[in-house]
């Protein structure tokens, strides 16, 4: 099993210096989020940042992670952010507008929807769930009331997730991409669901023999049609974020273990993604659920084990990289537990 680090897309003394320490770990693969990109020019910046990257460290392994263009849509408040209280109400406007023209209670998407998709009781969820609202009333076309069901600081350009937000193709993007990038060749699409999903995969590897899609799997429907799907993937990636909140929540250690089998089946390989030891980064010692969640993962023998970009630069990535080592190590010398 190896280790996939979540590493932040910028070209600076940090990042170099934080991929000498990872080698040091024995981490040689990286994911770049192409999420907060939002513009040609920004583009342009991102590629070049992973060419610069992979000149100066040409053994490293790079993937991109592409959100799936429309399904998800960025959060602006005013002042970047905005302490979200239990029971309050707050004014959703469903397209961009300038911070300085909204009230201390109202917040607005990064690109414009319509009321007509949303419905009374719906819910949204902020980020990966850390913060839920429910949609109480529709105040007229491009403007709905929305009610907060827990206590968060709440941030700009984080993402909201609904069940209804339409999709789009993501031909254009990795095409582009493969074009601006060096020596990358490997690319994450965000909520594959069903077979026709990877109809824009396929070309691309018409045209590109040597690229690998990642196929992410995040929804309930898509782990329903896992097997197609990982039949005609590269790899699979279990999203254990975006999955939480669009699906059972109760039912995420099945998923872990379905995902596991069919991949095996399909001789797919797996990558599961997301949450792991983040209670280190701000912690001396992680915490027992935690411990207990990356010890259950890794007992299923994922090819890999991706980590997000707070636990790869906070200063106890040292001891999270010990620790997995550890239980690693513990479970080549016993019986698994599963």
């Amino acid at each position: 099993m190896k280790i996939i680090a979540t590493v932040k897309e910028r070209h600076d003394i940090e990042l170099l210096s934080k991929i000498d320490e990872l080698k040091k770990y024995g981490v040689y693969d990286y994911r770049f989020n192409y999420a907060k990109v939002r513009s040609e020019k920004e583009e342009i910046a991102f590629c070049e940042n992973i060419n610069k990257l992979k000149f100066k460290h040409p053994d490293i392994n790079i993937m991109v992670d592409i959100p799936y263009p429309g399904r998800k849509k960025r959060l602006i408040c005013k002042n970047r952010k905005i302490l979200i209280e239990k029971g309050k109400e707050y004014v959703l406007w469903l397209k961009h507008l300038k911070e300085s023209i909204i009230e201390d209670n109202e917040m607005f998407l990064n690109s414009n929807l319509n009321s007509n998709e949303f419905y009374i009781g719906q819910k949204i969820f902020y980020d990966m769930g850390e913060c839920c609202f429910k949609v109480v009333e529709i105040i007229d076309e491009y403007k709905i009331r929305i009610k907060a069901l827990n206590t968060y600081q709440v941030y700009s350009d984080k993402g909201i997730t609904t069940s209804n937000i339409e999709k789009n193709g993501y031909y254009d993007i990795v095409d582009r991409l493969i074009d601006r990038l060096d020596r990358v060749n490997t690319f994450a699409l965000s909520f594959i669901e069903e077979l026709k999903d990877l109809e824009d995969a396929k070309r691309l590897k018409n045209k590109y023999s040597d690229i690998l899609f990642i196929s992410k799997v995040e929804t309930e429907k898509a782990i329903k049609n896992l097997h197609c799907i990982a039949k005609y993937s590269d790899y699979v990636m279990l999203g254990r974020g975006d999955l939480i909140v669009n699906s059972q929540t109760h039912r995420i250690m099945e998923y872990e273990l379905k995902t596991k089998k069919i991949c095996n089946e399909c001789n797919c390989e797996v990558m599961f993604a997301s949450g792991f030891l983040n209670s280190f980064i701000n912690n001396y010692l992680p915490s027992h659920s935690d411990v207990i969640d990356v010890t259950l993962a890794i007992n299923l023998n994922p090819d890999y084990l991706i980590l997000n970009t707070d636990l790869v630069f906070s200063h106890r990535f040292s001891d999270a990289i010990s620790l997995i080592n550890n239980i690693k190590k513990e479970q080549r010398d016993r019986r698994p537990i599963i």
